[in-house]
């Protein structure tokens, strides 16, 4: 399997399987927090796909190109603005739609970075392992 489609797999499945309990939790604290968190995690999943599948379009262009960075760059951007101002309008006394949609983008870009460390979209698949120094027989001092 191409290693943008395994991590991209990875990271929806432990988006999904992390933001239920988190907004179900938030729920019990403010029920607006918890649309903006649900909010935030639809917008931050919504980037994420948009994001790779540039990357996999710059990959096989093998260059450049204007509209992939408005793509890849701007439009998240606005994808965030616009749920932070819908979120806005849940709540504009306490703003706590705003403060869930923060969070919601936050799970996001914490899984994306813990995924990525500890490289668990590679578990599965031995031809995408680096092979270490033990595997290749080099003797290091």
């Amino acid at each position: 399997m191409n290693p943008l489609k395994s991590f991209q797999n990875t990271v929806i499945l432990v988006m999904m399987v992390t933001a239920p309990p988190f907004g179900l939790a938030s729920w019990f604290l403010s029920s607006v927090f918890a649309k903006g968190f649900i909010l935030g995690v639809a917008a931050g999943g919504f980037w994420f796909a948009v994001k790779l599948t540039v990357g996999r379009k710059l990959i096989d262009r093998g260059g450049h190109s204007i509209s992939l960075f408005f793509l890849g760059g701007f439009f998240p951007m606005v994808i965030w603005a616009v749920s932070l101002y819908a979120a806005y309008f849940l709540d504009t006394a306490k703003m706590h739609g705003c403060f869930g949609v923060l969070a919601g983008l936050l799970l996001v870009q914490a899984v994306i970075i813990v995924i990525g460390i500890t490289g668990l979209d590679l578990l599965g698949n031995a031809s995408m392992k680096v092979p270490s120094p033990e595997d290749t027989g080099e003797v290091r001092f």
